[in-house]
């Protein structure tokens, strides 16, 4: 009700409780939005509800690519031993450089914070509270620039596999050089140039995250370095 968001349940271990145990997450969930968006948020409350760390993962995922359709649809959550989780990451066929408001040099999140999606007031009301800034933080440092260093370098590798593919996608399509849809960028002229593009694009974004993110991490302290702007974020 605070985010004004509909769930449905997308699939269910026990499908003769399914509405029972549906029951239960929308009680849970209800319960941690009420604390999200509380003027005055307590971060221990928060925690006990949901996995911190998969909060702060889909957070540094959907702000690395700038996933336009994450802030409206194809979000998942899952619960695990009474805990909410985020996950898995689905549907990024508008991101990583392709829409033409994409930047590589801005906070993905701060842009959104006039929109009333889902994903856009929980982490903006997330990234009010020092002790999730910090998380996401550690995380960055301690294993999400590694992610990302290797996506980055597989790019070339995997394009290569799937290059008669793309030749065939080409053939029946002829999508190259044309401008399919209103909000998305031109597809360049050719396969080779749509590769080198996204390297190109996804490395100066790691470029950006990491003087926003990538400060040696301690614990307790989230540094301001002249990039960062967050504010001091059923069983």
């Amino acid at each position: 009700e605070r985010s004004n968001s509909y769930f449905t349940l997308k699939e269910c271990n026990n499908e003769d409780e399914a509405s029972a145990i549906f029951d239960g997450f929308e009680a849970r969930i209800t319960e941690v939005e009420n604390l999200i968006y509380e003027e005055k948020k307590d971060w221990n409350k928060i925690a006990e509800l949901i996995n911190e760390e998969s909060f702060a993962k889909m957070y540094l995922i959907y702000e690395y690519t700038e996933n336009e359709d994450a802030m409206k649809s194809s979000v998942y959550f899952y619960c695990d031993g009474g805990e909410i989780y985020m996950g898995p990451a689905w549907d990024f066929d508008r991101s990583l450089g392709n829409c033409d408001d994409h930047d590589t040099d801005v906070i993905w999140f701060d842009n959104r914070s006039g929109s009333k999606d889902l994903l856009s007031t929980y982490f903006n009301e997330l990234k009010t509270i020092p002790e999730f800034n910090e998380l996401v933080k550690k995380e960055y440092s301690v294993n999400f620039k590694q992610a990302l260093d290797s996506a980055i370098s597989n790019v070339s590798t995997d394009a290569d596999f799937i290059t008669a593919s793309a030749g065939m996608d080409q053939i029946v399509w002829k999508t190259f050089g044309k401008k399919l849809i209103t909000s998305m960028k031109p597809i360049a002229g050719s396969y080779k140039e749509n590769v080198e593009e996204l390297i190109e694009w996804m490395t100066a974004r790691k470029a950006y995250m990491d003087r926003i993110y990538d400060e040696t991490y301690v614990s307790g302290k989230v540094p301001d370095n002249g990039y960062y702007t967050f504010n001091s974020c059923a069983d």
